[in-house]
Parts: structure tokens; C-alpha cells; sequence
């Protein structure tokens, strides 16, 4: 029995992990796309691009990682609140680093990465 609820956590945090790479390219694919073909600023595409990795996130992980029953009012809005500051502060990473300049896929790693550690 033990054995079989650390398997189902472990396939659990599996997927939760695979989500979150699949929610990080898409920002980052986004974010270069926007910057680099459509000319949007970095700072704004920034925030465009956590937002829809954001959301991708929400997706993936509401079906398929907790298969969520809970209601998308309840759920979404606790997860809006966190995700809409997240791509605040990326917006807000980027404009600093070009202040300094900095390229703005630099700031973005550097911001995921005190995001990650701050978890």
C-alpha cells in the first residue's frame, strides 16, 4: 500500500514537472516570437508570454495532473491572482534589465530562476 501511494505521487509530481516545461517553453516561445517577428516590446511581450504560459499551466495541470473537479470560477481565480503578478514582475525584469542593458531572454532566465528558488 505504501508502495503504491508514493508510485502515484511520484507519477503525480512527474507530470506536475512536465507541465511546468511545457508552460515555460511556451512563455519563452511566445516572448521570443513576439520580440523577435512582430517587433512587440520586451517588456510587454514579457508579460504576454508568462500570461499565456500561465495559462497553458492552468490547462494541462487542471486536466490532467489533479483532474480538477472544482469549478473554474473557484479555480482559476486563485490561479489568476498568482499568475497575473508572475507576469508582472517578468514585465517588470525585462524593463529593468534594459534599463541596464541587459538582452531580455537574460532577464527572463534570471527571473524564472529567482521564481523557481523562491518556491
Amino acid at each position: 500500500m505504501l508502495r503504491s501511494c508514493f508510485r502515484r505521487r511520484a507519477q503525480g509530481l512527474s507530470l506536475y514537472g512536465v507541465v511546468g516545461l511545457v508552460g515555460t517553453a511556451t512563455h519563452y516561445i511566445v516572448l521570443t516570437g513576439l520580440v523577435e517577428w512582430i517587433g512587440i516590446e520586451a517588456s510587454r511581450a514579457a508579460f504576454i508570454g508568462a500570461s499565456v504560459g500561465a495559462l497553458v499551466n492552468y490547462c494541462l495541470n487542471y486536466r490532467i495532473t489533479f483532474a480538477s473537479r472544482a469549478a473554474h470560477r473557484v479555480a482559476l481565480s486563485r490561479f489568476l491572482t498568482v499568475a497575473v503578478a508572475n507576469a508582472a514582475l517578468s514585465a517588470a525584469a525585462v524593463r529593468f534589465g534594459a534599463l541596464v542593458d541587459l538582452p531580455y531572454l537574460v532577464c527572463q532566465v534570471l527571473r524564472l530562476s529567482e521564481y523557481r528558488a523562491a518556491r
